[in-house]
């Protein structure tokens, strides 16, 4: 992947800061400690927040708003772990049971919903720090580059 596509993959989805829910459940970041993924969604942050021109004090607001997400978020990888088994089971029986793949896909469900509903309380507390136009100025950013 391109520098370019990073930055138009990066901008878009840090504009919103759920792919902070989906760090914490998303294999690519099941090795990094709580702590780890603290700094990284901080880092993320940062990032956007420097294109808004966000000032010391409102970065320091979302620094706060994000510091209870990452726990919350970090406490569902063990249930989309087990998720993940039960699916791999599943598939591996000798006969696929579809009642048994909904029923995993049910709680997946769920569980994507418990995870977006916490990201995006976060995502409507972040935006309330920053004003109008820094608001505006991010989403122009990320419809300049989408796709």
């Amino acid at each position: 992947m391109s520098w370019n596509e990073r930055w138009v993959r990066r901008t878009i989805v840090l504009t919103a800061l759920i792919p902070i829910g989906m760090l914490a459940c998303h294999h690519r970041h099941e090795e990094l400690t709580e702590s780890e993924l603290r700094e990284h969604a901080h880092d993320m942050a940062e990032f956007v927040l420097h294109r808004a021109d966000a000032t010391p004090e409102q970065e320091a607001r979302i620094e706060q708003i994000l510091d209870p997400l990452v726990p919350d978020l970090v406490a569902l990888r063990p249930e989309r772990q087990a998720l993940a088994k039960e699916l791999q089971a599943a598939l591996s029986a000798e006969h696929v049971d579809p009642q048994r793949i909904e029923a995993i896909r049910q709680k997946g469900l769920s569980l994507v919903d418990r995870a977006s509903t916490r990201a995006a309380r976060a995502l409507s507390d972040a935006a309330q720090v920053l004003d109008k136009d820094q608001r505006v100025k991010l989403v122009e950013d990320w419809q300049k580059h989408q796709s």
